[in-house]
């Protein structure tokens, strides 16, 4: 495994852990998984993995709010508008995907495009609703952690 320091990207090398470039232990938890910029989230990720759970299904839901898109076109948009700094990899955006199909969060269509089959996913009223409840409770925890990390009394 090694993390690309500037770029945030993790790289998996069966199992093994690695010390990066900046000097941290990286243990991998799975075959493929995704990756947060690391010079932004430093050792969070790592001693508390469980903190990023539902960022995937967050930015997943948000991005077809507006409008259809496929597996690797998710991955694309969401790492395009974070800047750069949020990659998805593949190994996590397609069972986020039918995770969230079979709770009816999303529909899907197969379509044909240049000869290739693609799966299409859109956001159903469930998955709008979803979206709102997640929307809310990281804006809440996004509003306390810069409490915090400002020393701002809460009124």
């Amino acid at each position: 495994m090694r993390l690309g320091r500037t770029t945030g990207e993790f790289y998996h090398s069966k199992g093994r852990e690695a010390v990066t470039d900046i000097g941290v232990v990286a243990k991998p938890r799975t075959t493929r998984y995704y990756a947060l910029n690391f010079e932004v989230l430093g050792t969070m990720a790592e001693s508390n993995p469980h903190f990023m759970n539902g960022v995937p299904e967050l930015l997943i839901l948000q991005v077809l709010k507006e409008r259809e898109m496929y597996g690797y076109e998710l991955v694309e948009e969401i790492h395009r508008r974070s800047g750069t700094v949020i990659s998805i990899g593949e190994g996590v955006v397609y069972p986020v995907l039918h995770g969230l199909e079979r709770s009816g969060a999303l529909a899907s269509r197969r379509a044909k495009v240049n000869g290739r089959s693609r799966v299409y996913y859109s956001l159903t009223p469930q998955g709008a609703a979803r979206l709102e409840g997640l929307s809310d409770t990281w804006s809440r925890l996004s509003d306390a952690i810069r409490l915090v990390m400002t020393g701002a009394a809460h009124a």
